[in-house]
């Protein structure tokens, strides 16, 4: 016997789901759990720019269809912004005076996830505001509830939907000129999401000085255990003014090349610190003019503006406009300006408009360099000791830097927890609502340093469980980018945070480093799957980048996102893949011209078998590719570029791969 609707809304109500994709829930503005700002009782206003939100779960892949009902007011002519967001989706509307409801329905794999409706477009020359009336949510049950612990459990699990479902996607890989059921190895190389760490040093040396960098990178243990572990380096002292520009015009810049030239030759991403920095390791030439510029003296001012263009000048350029390495090319991101809020001499000489200014100029010189470093701000004391639990007092500076014109690229976030009891513990629930508060934003996230603090008794057991919440936290935040450890040696960490150190100083792996090996493994794809009928393979895998094995030969793939169809060209012509290209091959041909699902006979990687692939065929008849012939790599072309074409071995081996783009919805 079926219920009514009037007894399923009752069960609705009290958080009884029944039946999933019928059942509804709805909740007001002001009950709802996360709240990043505003007041309301019933409603919920945000006069700035901030979000509410709640966690949904679908035990099933399925539709989620989500329903505000809300009010704008505005004092211009642009109506206030809204975002409803979960994981890589948002729906936007503009909302307009009078309440209205605004929908959208999301198809979700099964999981936890975090629903945020955000209002993202507030300047200081208007007073907008976005009421919140309602939230309907119809096909999920809701955790709509404010105790920490279960909201910890929501963030974790949430994150770990997201890991699962959107840090990895779908891919089928066409491959001609290998036989059906033939073996293809699959193995991730490379994450395209950043894991890094910060690497010591600030001068180029012999080695066996602490503050030589080739004391860790002419060191085997530390560079072997580097290269298996991380995709990227942070200079961890050797780009800051101290050790770049001691005396005055006299630029020493030799150890952060260095660095740039091991990354380079080990194909690592580079994340840059810092341009400026308080008081804290710049030169006391820097300092003096500093301070004398926060006593209110114009002249130090102005001079020490004119040294931050020239610091821009060879810290994204190379000072020489005779050549064309810039260093920004190097660069995946950088922090311009480290610890405002702390040391706060820089904002208070030049302003939020002055600050802004720095960034534009900076990103000018990235421009001109040809490069797309991302510039960023970096802080501490947001994710622990912070001065609310949404970061608001960050996000406002952020903010604030944009609304004058700065070409802020990213929102830096350093956290070296430890234990401490009450609204300060570590939490991954804080983390969240405050991820979530940068992601209004639009900005990248990146969480630039992390370590394991000694104090209050921490112990290495919690230093692990810290570690390993803040990784999920990260790499299952839509908006984040980068994770990096500063340092993983105990010899090369920051001697207030050393308990996260993943080796200790005898190269023995701690109980962090057993947690950060255990992750990556989570979060690794290497299959060995046999070729289907039709000339593919299909597998899930996360973004990054991938070397394929097959009949002998190896090749690199880039997995990326919103691509699921790629292509592999082993043996032009080939189309059964038993080494020769004589007339079965043609078969083939003939028996599938104008098919897009059975690729085998596709010699020139695009897909579709037609009459490209005939010439193809014609060209080679007659070729003996033999068994393993050649060794080749190739890369997966962006959409919009050329094929890359290599010629392998004395058989004349071509490839191709090339990439289609699927359709995905934002």
């Amino acid at each position: 016997m079926s219920l009514s609707a009037e007894r399923r809304f009752v069960f609705c109500c009290l958080g009884i789901c029944l039946a999933a994709p019928a059942c509804a829930q709805t909740f007001t503005g002001s009950s709802l759990s996360h709240k990043s700002s505003g007041s309301g009782s019933g409603n919920w206003t945000l006069s700035e720019n901030g979000y509410v939100g709640t966690y949904i779960t679908l035990a099933a892949p399925g539709q989620v269809t989500l329903t505000v009902d809300a009010a704008g007011t505005t004092s211009d002519a642009i109506a206030p912004h809204m975002n409803v967001a979960v994981a890589d989706t948002q729906a936007g509307f503009d909302v307009t005076s009078g309440f209205d409801d605004y929908e959208h329905t999301f198809d979700l794999p099964a999981g936890t996830y975090f629903v945020r409706t955000e209002f993202n477009n507030d300047v200081p020359t208007s007073n907008r505001q976005l009421t919140i009336g309602s939230l309907n949510v119809s096909g999920a049950t809701v955790s709509n509830t404010t105790n920490q612990n279960s909201n910890n459990s929501n963030a974790l699990a949430a994150a770990d939907t997201y890991i699962e479902n959107f840090r990895k996607g779908p891919a089928q890989l066409a491959l001609s000129g290998v036989a059906p059921g033939s073996e293809v190895h699959v193995k991730l190389k490379q994450h395209a999401f950043r894991f890094g760490t910060a690497v010591g040093g600030t001068f180029v040396g012999g080695g066996g000085n602490p503050y030589d960098v080739n004391t860790y990178l002419n060191n085997s243990d530390y560079s072997d255990f580097l290269l298996e572990h991380f995709n990227t380096i942070t200079p961890g002292n050797a780009g800051k003014w101290a050790y770049n520009e001691g005396t005055r015009d006299n630029v020493t810049m030799e150890a952060v090349d260095r660095l740039l030239d091991y990354a380079a030759t080990n194909s690592l991403n580079v994340r840059m610190h810092n341009l400026i920095w308080g008081d804290s390791q710049q030169p006391t030439w820097v300092n003096t003019l500093l301070n004398s510029a926060n006593s209110g003296n114009a002249t130090a001012k102005n001079d020490l503006r004119g040294e931050i263009s020239e610091r821009i000048d060879y810290y994204i350029g190379d000072n020489n406009p005779a050549t064309t390495d810039d260093r920004a090319q190097h660069l995946a991101e950088l922090d311009l300006l480290n610890e405002h809020d702390h040391q706060p001499k820089y904002w208070n000489v030049y302003g939020s408009t002055g600050i802004a200014d720095v960034f534009s100029e900076a990103a000018s010189a990235v421009a001109a360099a040809g490069a797309d470093t991302k510039l960023y701000l970096n802080e501490y004391n947001v994710l622990q000791f912070g001065a609310d639990d949404y970061g608001n007092w960050y996000r406002r500076d952020v903010d604030e830097i944009a609304s004058n014109g700065g070409a802020v690229g990213g929102i830096g976030v350093q956290y070296y927890p430890f234990s401490v009891g009450g609204s300060n513990a570590h939490s991954p629930a804080r983390i969240e609502q405050i991820f979530q508060n940068f992601s209004v934003t639009g900005l990248p996230i990146s969480l630039t340093e992390f370590g394991v603090q000694l104090n209050n008794g921490t112990t290495v057991g919690q230093a692990a469980t810290y570690l390993e919440d803040t990784m999920r936290m990260v790499f299952g935040t839509p908006a984040a980018t980068t994770f990096v450890t500063w340092g993983f040696w105990a010899n090369d960490v920051w001697s207030q945070a050393p308990l996260a150190a993943l080796m200790d100083a005898n190269w023995n792996m701690t109980l962090p480093g057993e947690v950060y090996e255990q992750l990556m493994a989570e979060w690794d794809t290497d299959l060995t799957l046999p070729v289907g009928p039709d000339g593919t393979i299909d597998f899930s895998g996360f973004f990054g980048k991938y070397e394929v094995t097959v009949d002998g030969q190896t090749f690199d793939l880039d997995l990326t996102k919103d691509q699921s169809l790629y292509s592999l060209v082993v043996a032009p012509g080939d189309y059964n893949g038993d080494g020769f290209v004589d007339a079965g091959d043609y078969t083939i041909w003939r028996n599938s011209v104008g098919s897009t699902d059975d690729l085998r006979a596709d010699g020139n990687g695009d897909r579709m078998i037609d009459e490209a692939d005939y010439a193809i065929w014609k060209s080679y008849f007659g070729t003996s590719y033999g068994s393993g012939s050649g060794q080749a790599t190739a890369t997966v072309p962006e959409p919009t570029s050329g094929v890359l074409l290599l010629l392998a071995g004395i058989s004349v081996c071509r490839f191709r791969i090339r990439t289609r783009r699927s359709r995905r919805e934002h």
